[in-house]
């Protein structure tokens, strides 16, 4: 009996974490699909700050969509870097470089300085998914087998 209620303990746990990574996955491959469009932009304010021991980038900016004049907030993605000078030197290289806006055409509101493919999640997901088929594989041996 304490092995069943282990077992199925351990099912709906890896279940959950499937779900959790699986809504993760699907929430940021929306906003990967809902950007379609690029434009130039216009970095008006960069920000270090150290954030857990790291100092990620930060970038207020300002791009034309549809007539009208939006802004943004991007934060960018790691490796972020372990101390402020390297941060402060990566961010003169990334001030030199011209910005690419992309933004949803429905929603130019909704936009950002990077589309990356959320293979991350994905895979996050993929782990969680196969825990939890071996945790369903188990508990359906261990339910027919007879002790």
């Amino acid at each position: 009996m304490r092995k069943k209620i282990f077992s199925i303990s351990f099912l709906c746990l890896s279940g959950a974490f499937a779900l959790y990574f699986f809504f993760g996955s699907i929430g940021e491959l929306s906003t990967y699909q809902s950007l379609k469009q690029q434009t130039p932009g216009k970095i008006f304010q960069w920000d270090i700050r150290e954030s857990k021991e790291k100092f990620p980038i930060t970038a207020l900016y300002r791009f034309e969509a549809q007539g009208k004049v939006w802004q943004g907030a991007h934060r960018f993605g790691p490796p972020w870097d372990l101390n402020q000078e390297a941060a402060v030197h990566r961010l003169t290289i990334l001030a030199k470089q011209p910005k690419m806006v992309w933004f949803d055409p429905q929603r130019p509101s909704h936009s950002s300085l990077e589309k990356n493919f959320p293979y991350n999640s994905l895979f996050r997901f993929a782990v969680s998914l196969g825990v939890f088929l071996y945790f369903g594989w188990v508990f359906s041996r261990s339910k027919f087998n007879p002790q």
